[in-house]
């Protein structure tokens, strides 16, 4: 971000706020303030690092555990001045904070900006000296001969040849086939909204580009695998399918013993499976009797028809796996929500972890008695409905279009409330092929009346004792809002 409109944007709106806490996702970290609608979002997206006051939600937001000590500090401390360095793109917010003898102390929350320098830190003036406390990223002389960034070490600036561009700001300014215009005719007549919609209308656009190009690289690997596979397996079923050639061979022998002698290498016989009965020529073990040779074909004869059964079955689940592939592939190329997409990606990340370790679902915790499971994915859809799912919780699922596995957990054996029954429906709707549409017909049914079939393909299932609802469908995000969960 260039340091022209990191030095417009210094917001003097956070004079005086008290702040609450710290929270962060991937490279974002939000402060929060109590009595105020207003939240600081860093940006620590590498090569472009800034921040914005907001009261958008939109991210699902966690603590930030990896800065504990900022959150000990900075909790009910209040921010006195934001400034920026005329050096470089350095912010320091001079804060505050009441010890538990009353007394004031005063920090500095540091957020360097440079690029593929970004850090959050935290420092205590001690004799105007700014020492430091805690830092996101710490490294020694080691791993930067200039300085080095070590709790209780005085921090300094990085000393680089940034030379700051102090030339005033035209506005209107807008951003602009992803970069930023001065004295448009329409726009912004702030920094503070232009740094706002460059977050979540461009970086968040790009990173959706570049997580869909990985993903559907990831998944046009797996389909290019699994098609050879298939290929093979349609090889090894046509081998196999010579298992009546074997059956001929040994019932051919098996009426001619009489014609057969030990030392033969071959006989030639009429094949009366033929029309016309014209000659084979049936090769032999020398070694080995009449009635061994007949043996020997009917064990071949056994072995090919079992392993073309098994084939055929080893088939069927590969032309499952290629059609649940490229729907995933078409499902990402229509996904229009970073967020579903990187719970997608984390739902493949996490997919080798033991069950005991590994996170599984999307889940919304209702209350004590009521929370919601969704499957992300053909085998959590399996192991949602025939493993963590008890008798009497609820089912749901698209009549007609494929989808997920919905289950609502009933902790304490209660009747199903209609709002939960629309709300499932509504879930089950959208993650599905009918996730545009409306007035989808979605059944629902206890789970003690579902059943998986055995040998059946990964997230098939049948079921009865169903009843039909038809809904309009809607995300995971819309239901939290719905059952007023802020955050997940």
């Amino acid at each position: 971000m260039k340091y022209k409109y990191l030095n417009e944007w210094a917001d003097n709106r956070l004079i005086n706020l008290e702040i609450k806490g710290l929270q962060k996702y991937q490279d974002q970290y939000l402060i929060t303030f109590f009595k105020s609608e207003w939240q600081l979002q860093i940006s620590l997206n590498q090569g472009n690092a800034f921040m914005f006051i907001t009261e958008k939600e939109m991210l699902p937001w966690e603590e930030a555990r990896n800065l504990n000590l900022f959150i000990q500090i900075m909790n009910k401390s209040i921010i006195k001045s934001v400034a920026l360095s005329k050096l470089d793109r350095i912010y320091f917010l001079e804060i505050e904070k009441r010890d538990i003898y009353n007394e004031t102390k005063e920090y500095t929350f540091i957020c360097e900006f440079g690029a593929n320098f970004e850090n959050l830190i935290i420092c205590e003036k001690i004799n105007n000296k700014l020492i430091i406390i805690d830092s996101l990223k710490k490294f020694s002389f080691a791993d930067n001969n200039q300085r080095q960034i070590i709790p209780k070490m005085e921090w300094q600036a990085s000393q680089t040849s940034f030379t700051p561009q102090t030339e005033k700001v035209v506005f209107p300014v807008d951003i602009i086939d992803g970069k930023i215009q001065e004295g448009t005719k329409s726009g912004f007549d702030n920094i503070n909204d232009l740094l706002e919609k460059i977050y979540y209308d461009v970086i968040i656009s790009k990173k959706m580009d570049q997580l869909k190009k990985s993903l559907i690289s990831n998944l046009k690997s797996k389909l290019k695998k699994t098609s050879k596979k298939l290929n093979k397996q349609e090889e090894e079923l046509a081998v196999a399918q010579n298992e009546e050639k074997w059956l001929h061979y040994a019932e051919l022998l098996k009426s001619s013993t009489h014609r057969i002698t030990k030392g033969m290498s071959e006989i030639e016989l009429p094949n009366y499976f033929l029309p016309d009965f014209p000659n084979i020529v049936i090769p032999l073990m020398s070694d080995k009797s009449p009635t061994e040779n007949s043996n020997y074909y009917f064990k071949k004869y056994k072995k090919a028809k079992v392993g073309q059964e098994l084939i055929a079955q080893q088939i069927v689940k590969t032309k499952v796996e290629i059609e649940e592939l490229n729907r995933d592939i078409s499902d990402i190329e229509e996904e229009e929500s970073y967020l579903e997409l990187v719970d997608l990606t984390s739902s493949q990340a996490n997919h080798k972890r033991e069950i005991e370790t590994k996170v599984y679902f999307r889940r919304l915790k209702i209350d004590d008695n009521w929370e919601i499971f969704i499957g992300r994915s053909s085998a959590e859809n399996d192991l949602l409905t025939c493993k963590v799912a008890k008798g009497r919780d609820w089912w749901f699922h698209t009549r007609v279009f494929q989808g997920t596995h919905v289950v609502l957990r009933n902790y304490a054996n209660k009747q199903l409330p209609d709002k939960y029954r629309i709300l499932c429906s509504q879930l089950a709707a959208y993650y599905s092929k009918a996730k545009k549409s409306e007035n989808v017909p979605v059944d629902y049914t206890q789970i003690r009346f579902v059943r998986k079939p055995r040998g059946s393909a990964p997230g098939y299932v049948t079921y009865k004792n169903q009843k039909t609802l038809f809904v309009n469908p809607i995300d995971y995000r819309e239901a939290m809002k719905i059952l007023g969960i802020k955050h997940e």
